[in-house]
């Protein structure tokens, strides 16, 4: 796979990570020390990491891609991308991420 960014230092990093995640079968800190050795600028701003953390959460660790991806599709809002939909999609997985956070801050 080839990622190409004018910087390469969050955005790309954060799908690259996503990737090794989600095709490897690798944890968020294992992802992102691999990306950063390969690439040492790499560095996903807060926001970026605090959704592939939340990503490790939802992916099974062992099993195919496949595996992962019909787990991942458990989780995930459905609908279509057209105007209507994609602010309810967007407040979906915002409220799923907050949901999250705050069950792992023992807030909930």
């Amino acid at each position: 796979v080839f990622v190409h960014c004018a910087k390469g230092i969050s955005r790309s990093a954060s799908v690259v990570i996503a990737w090794l995640m989600l095709g490897r079968g690798l944890g968020f800190d294992e992802a992102f020390s691999l990306c950063e050795e390969k690439h040492p600028i790499s560095y996903p701003n807060v926001g970026f990491q605090q959704q592939l953390r939340h990503l490790e959460l939802l992916l099974p660790r062992d099993g195919s891609l496949e595996a992962r991806l019909r787990q991942l599709r458990t989780v995930v809002p459905k609908g279509s991308f057209e105007d209507s939909q994609t602010l309810r999609i967007h407040d979906l997985i915002s409220e799923s991420m907050y949901d999250a956070i705050k069950e792992g801050e023992g807030i909930a």
